[in-house]
Order: structure tokens, then C-alpha cells, then sequence
């Protein structure tokens, strides 16, 4: 079995399907993206639910492709 890297990671429809779960959530507190392969443009998605969610207080992105847009 070959391993490739771009099969694993965070898709752009996953990153939608988890904004919604953010978004509707009312007691998460912590959330661990650690090494997810998340792009600017990914990040762009998680936001939309990021950004509605008020009871987050850890968000955890380190080792992931996030620039200077995302």
C-alpha cells in the first residue's frame, strides 16, 4: 500500500459539515484541529461556523497550512 499524503486531511466538505456542527453547538468549549492539512481556503469554511459559536474558548490550529488569507 502506497501512502499519499493529499488523502489525508480536512476536505472542503468535511470543513462545511463541521462549521455547521460548530455553529449549533451550545457547550463546546475546546476544539482540537492539530494537523488537519487546513488551507486558507478551508479555514475560510471553519469560520463560518467559528465565528457563531459562543461558547468556544480553546481553538487549537497549530501544524496546519494556514497563511497570512486563512
Amino acid at each position: 500500500m502506497e501512502y499519499k499524503r493529499q488523502a489525508f486531511g480536512m476536505k472542503m466538505n468535511d470543513a462545511a459539515s463541521l462549521a455547521e456542527g460548530v455553529k449549533n453547538s451550545l457547550n463546546l468549549l475546546c476544539l482540537n484541529l492539530t494537523g488537519n492539512l487546513i488551507d486558507d481556503d478551508i479555514m475560510k469554511v471553519l469560520m463560518n461556523g467559528v465565528s457563531f459559536n459562543r461558547s468556544l474558548i480553546e481553538l487549537d490550529l497549530s501544524h496546519n497550512k494556514i497563511g497570512n488569507y486563512g
